[in-house]
């Protein structure tokens, strides 16, 4: 498969790559109108629910979450772009209904690692079916694990930002990855062409020669 053909079948991960992009474009004070607001949400302001996913405090914070989401987005993608797009929007529903709920601490929010522990769930179901190594639930109890550290101590383990971290919204991305999976397996049935789950003999994660 050329390179081409790589890039074809990545086309959500890109756009959505470009959709982070382009709030660091805009003035800094441009900026704060799409961070999640919740008295600004309340007076009218909903697409916050939508661009604060999006949106980061500075470069160091899009460097981490951009990297992650370009290795973990092509993992989900390349086996099926609908399952991307589901874990993608099912974890912004989750933490938004998090961030709005009586048990949210914070009023401000922004940043896609919550969305990412979504996508983070997706790719190890991916890789499960592939490979049923014991890694996929080592790794996954890892990442719950940081997730409840950082509950514990009530800081991030390696970032350091201008905003506190707010862990919760990572534990929430996590149910949304769940969710996204089992609405996807639920539903593949009634998609023309029933998909498969990858084999080791699939192109996709064929060893390069």
């Amino acid at each position: 498969m050329n390179i081409s053909d790589q890039i074809t079948k990545l086309r959500l991960t890109g756009l959505l790559t470009a959709f982070m992009l382009i709030p660091l474009c805009l003035p800094e004070q441009s900026q704060f109108l799409l961070y999640f607001s919740r008295s600004d949400i309340e007076s009218g302001q909903w697409w916050r629910l939508i661009t604060a996913h999006a949106s980061h405090l500075n470069m160091e914070h899009l460097l981490w979450n951009g990297v992650a989401w370009v290795i973990l987005g092509a993992v989900v993608e390349r086996y099926s772009r609908r399952l991307l797009l589901l874990a993608f929007c099912s974890g912004i529903a989750v933490i938004d209904l998090l961030l709005l709920s009586p048990w949210a601490e914070f009023t401000r929010y922004c940043g896609l690692s919550g969305v990412l522990n979504s996508i983070f769930v997706a790719a190890l179901w991916v890789k499960w079916c592939t490979s049923r190594s014991v890694i996929i639930p080592v790794l996954l109890a890892f990442g719950i694990g940081k997730i409840l550290f950082e509950i514990s101590v009530d800081d991030g383990i390696f970032t350091r930002l201008p905003w506190p971290p707010y862990p919760e919204a990572h534990l929430a991305g996590i149910a949304g990855g769940f969710a996204a999976v089992a609405l996807f397996l639920s539903l593949k049935a009634a998609w023309k062409g029933p998909m498969r789950a990858p084999s080791k003999a699939s192109p996709i994660f064929r060893p390069q020669a």
